[in-house]
């Protein structure tokens, strides 16, 4: 059930992209509207403060830029298998259990992993502040 919710968002938000790419400003709002929860959810995740979760915004462009560029800079360090399961968690909303079962990996794996990079992010980024 999961799967088919995911395929439709991402379906949905590609045509909000599309529209947005072309200059639709109702587009941009829409994509904002449908996304504003995730984004939000995975930013409070990855720096673990509310007020920094918040920043990603108009207003905010440079901080938040320099921010999702520190963040991608501490991905790149994490071994493939971290990078591939925390960008599937955070930027696809799957579960560790969904992780396990799309991987085909145990779920304790998954969850170590998740884990492990999830702590070397937060060092990393300490480090950028």
């Amino acid at each position: 059930m999961r799967k088919g919710r995911d395929t439709s968002d991402q379906s949905v938000w590609q045509h909000y992209v599309e529209r947005t790419a072309g200059g639709d400003q109702g587009a941009f709002a829409s994509l904002y509207d449908a996304s504003r929860r995730l984004v939000y959810a995975t930013a409070l995740r990855i720096v673990g403060e509310p007020a920094d979760a918040m920043e990603p915004g108009p207003g905010h462009n440079t901080e938040a830029d320099h921010r999702r560029y520190q963040v991608a800079a501490a991905l790149d360090t994490l071994p493939p298998e971290q990078r591939e399961v925390l960008e599937l968690a955070f930027f696809s909303g799957l579960t560790h259990t969904e992780l396990a079962a799309r991987l085909n990996q145990p779920l304790g794996t998954v969850k170590t992993r998740v884990r492990q990079g999830m702590m070397k992010i937060r060092e990393l980024l300490v480090e950028f502040k």
